[in-house]
């Protein structure tokens, strides 16, 4: 009897061990005593983007096309796996070849916008975190990224304005200066409305670009994209700024 006893205990006790690590796996560890991650951890989101005018660029996402992306025309968000992933960007001069085929690391639940450019000869990508957390009531959130690969070497200053509305300004922006500081990607908040975009020279209060009447609607997330024609001299191009304005939400 005794024995019949212990027989039921450790079958009850080895039953309430598999309950619980059932149980367990469900919020996010595996019943083998590995780790896995939820859903939202194991997956990331990406824009691309092509702020330079070599026509459109046909790109792939881990050998998964993207079809071809134009500028001033981006990507929606592309879901990838967290981790490793594999950019490539199909030569636009030769399709039979790559003109990039680089690794980035991209973390699980976050958003980015991947940013294709060319300097000279090169290629190049810049992956931007994107915090997409709403804005604060009543109001837009907006940055500054900039793309001009020419006229690199001159400071700008680019102010968003709406008269009587709200005003946000961007200081000393330079050539890929959020690589730099990790601030120069950061959102701004602006009371919802119509604004202009005003570029000045650092130490001019000259106009070097203006688009006017851009709506910055309640609630939504925008990137200001400086661009210059990679044709012109760095002289001229600071008199040819483009501003590309894109929505993120």
């Amino acid at each position: 009897m005794k024995r019949k006893i212990n027989i039921i205990i450790c079958f009850l006790v080895t039953a309430g061990f598999y309950s619980c690590n059932k149980y367990v796996n469900q919020s996010g560890t595996s019943g083998g005593g590995g780790t896995v991650t939820n859903t939202s951890d194991s997956v990331s989101y990406i824009k691309f983007f092509n702020p330079v005018d070599f026509g459109n660029l046909t790109v792939y996402l881990n050998n998964d096309s993207l079809g071809s992306i134009a500028p001033y025309f981006p990507s929606t968000y592309i879901k990838t796996k967290a981790g490793s992933n594999i950019v490539r960007i199909v030569s636009p001069v030769n399709p039979s070849i790559d003109a990039l085929n680089v690794g980035i690391d991209v973390t699980g639940g976050k958003y980015y916008s991947c940013f294709m450019y060319k300097v000279g000869y090169d290629w190049k990508i810049s992956l931007v975190p994107d915090d997409l957390t709403a804005p604060p009531a009543n109001k837009a959130n907006i940055r500054v990224l900039d793309f001009r690969t020419q006229a690199y070497f001159t400071y700008v200053n680019i102010s968003v304005v709406s008269p009587g509305l709200d005003q946000v300004s961007f200081y000393k922006r330079n050539f890929l200066d959020h690589s730099t500081y990790g601030s120069n990607a950061q959102f701004k908040p602006v009371f919802a409305g119509s604004y202009n975009i005003v570029v000045t020279q650092d130490t001019s209060i000259t106009n070097l670009a203006i688009k006017k009447n851009v709506a910055l609607d309640n609630g939504k997330i925008y990137s200001v994209i400086m661009m210059t024609p990679t044709a012109a001299t760095p002289a001229a191009a600071l008199s040819q700024i483009s501003l590309d304005v894109e929505k993120h939400n």
